[in-house]
Order: C-alpha cells, then sequence, then structure tokens
C-alpha cells in the first residue's frame, strides 16, 4: 500500500493523497510551496516548498513556525497561521513572491540611468514567465513595472547608439 499524505491549507485539512497526485497538485499550483503536507510516520506537518521534488525550480527556506504542527492525522490543535496569510503583507514583505520579480522591480527602479534598462527588460520577460509556471507566487506588478520601465528607458539608449553609429559611419 502506498503512503497517504494529507494537505494543509487555507485552515483546511485534505486528504488521503497518494504521492503521485501530491505531486500533480504542485505540478497544477493547486499546492503551495507554503501549503503543509503530513503522511503517517511523520512527527510534523512540514511544508510542501521543503520537498525539492514538488517544486525544482524554486529554492524554498521554511517558515521558523513549524516547530509545533500537530502529529498523528492532523486531528490535533490548527495549523498557526502563517505570516504570508495575513491581509496585507505582501505590500509589506515579498512573501510567496518570485525572486525574477523582485529582482526585475529593482532593475526597473534603476532603469532611468538608461544603462539599465536592458536588464530590467530582460528580467522583467523572465519574471513573467516564471509566474506564469508557477501560479501561488506573487510579483506581476514589479514584473510588469520593470518590462513598461525597462523598454521606455531602452528607446533612449537605442537612439544614442545609432546615433554613435551613424556619426562614426557618416560622420
Amino acid at each position: 500500500m502506498t503512503q497517504q499524505w494529507f494537505i494543509h491549507q487555507n485552515g483546511r485539512q485534505d486528504g488521503p493523497f497518494s504521492p503521485e497526485q501530491i505531486k500533480e497538485k504542485a505540478q497544477n499550483g493547486t499546492v503551495a510551496p507554503t501549503d503543509f503536507l503530513w503522511a503517517q510516520g511523520q512527527a510534523d506537518w512540514v511544508q510542501a516548498g521543503t520537498f525539492p521534488s514538488l517544486f525544482p525550480d524554486i529554492s524554498f527556506v521554511p517558515n521558523a513556525v513549524t516547530a509545533n504542527y500537530p502529529t498523528g492525522g492532523g486531528n490535533a490543535r490548527a495549523v498557526p497561521n502563517d505570516i504570508a496569510d495575513m491581509p496585507g503583507m505582501e505590500w509589506v514583505i515579498p512573501v510567496k513572491t518570485s525572486l525574477w520579480a523582485i529582482a526585475a522591480g529593482y532593475a526597473g527602479l534603476f532603469a532611468i540611468s538608461i544603462v539599465l534598462a536592458p536588464i530590467a527588460l530582460i528580467l522583467g520577460i523572465i519574471a513573467l514567465i516564471h509566474i506564469k509556471k508557477h501560479p501561488g507566487l506573487h510579483g506581476l506588478g514589479r514584473a510588469v513595472f520593470a518590462v513598461i520601465s525597462g523598454g521606455l528607458f531602452s528607446v533612449p539608449l537605442a537612439v544614442m547608439l545609432f546615433s554613435i553609429v551613424f556619426s562614426m559611419v557618416f560622420g
């Protein structure tokens, strides 16, 4: 008999699921890296992001609150609230946010220097692709900002480079 897994997300416990079903839920975004998993034989609930086989494309640091999770089949007390689930917290700190989107957002801020504009544009596009592949992640606004500012400030860079080349060739 295969090991049966339980999922704890949004204050609810669901299951049992086979390991294949858990992997499928992680791939389609139904299970996020910050959701909790438990199987018989485990002492505590564990955040799903700590399983590299479920989320190979992200690096995940588990929440420090995970020390006191219920034992057994989740029949005990509820899982403590994660700071990421607090309303408005994503506006204060980048919880559940794509690292590509964070980098793109900062690059978008520095795109005004014109030289860094193409980097902001590229990082913004990479962030948009990453967020599309991982629907549970935030950061869409940062990625769009990087694409807009990177594209906007790349135009003067292209004009300057074109005028330099033009003056060298025809000057």
